[in-house]
């Protein structure tokens, strides 16, 4: 099975949400953002210091994804051309350009699925992003591919 994807700036702020806001820092910072904007709501008495810093933990992590997502396709020349996958039963071929790169399939971490994606992670933090949009009607052969050839405890696509 073949595939070709392309990798925008609102694919990336998703998977970077995902991977932010699935971690320990992404979810205590959250929380320590509406326990200071609830600490207002509750006394408005106690300043808008509280006001201030609750919205800036909870907003700003966003809002600067967003902005670092656009840097981060604009800077990386990776980014800008197509990714094109080869599945089969020994791994994934990874091509683009003149670059290749085999992967076997036990090293892949994990598989999960992400706001439009399907996401192959390599390491905690390394990992290929496939839009929904471009696996298109092959994406249940893509899924069963991935759990076929990965163990149950490390698929966590929802369909």
């Amino acid at each position: 099975m073949e595939i070709t994807t392309k990798i925008t700036r609102k694919v990336l702020y998703n998977y970077m949400l995902h991977h932010t806001y699935t971690s320990f820092s992404g979810i205590f910072g959250t929380a320590v953002g509406v326990l200071l904007l609830v600490a207002y709501f509750r006394d408005p008495s106690i300043g808008l210091l509280y006001l201030g810093m609750g919205i800036l933990i909870t907003g700003f992590m966003p809002v600067e994804m967003w902005f670092r997502a656009d840097r981060q396709i604009k800077k990386n020349p990776t980014m800008s051309e197509s990714f094109h996958y080869v599945f089969s039963d020994q791994g994934i071929l990874v091509r683009q350009g003149e670059l290749e790169e085999q992967i076997e399939w036990d090293m892949c971490f994990k598989a999960a699925t992400v706001a439009g994606s399907i996401v192959i992670y390599l390491t905690p933090v390394r990992a290929y992003i496939f839009p929904r949009q471009d696996l298109g009607d092959k994406r249940d052969l893509f899924v069963e591919m991935i759990s076929t050839h990965m163990p149950s405890n490390k698929v966590k696509i929802r369909v």
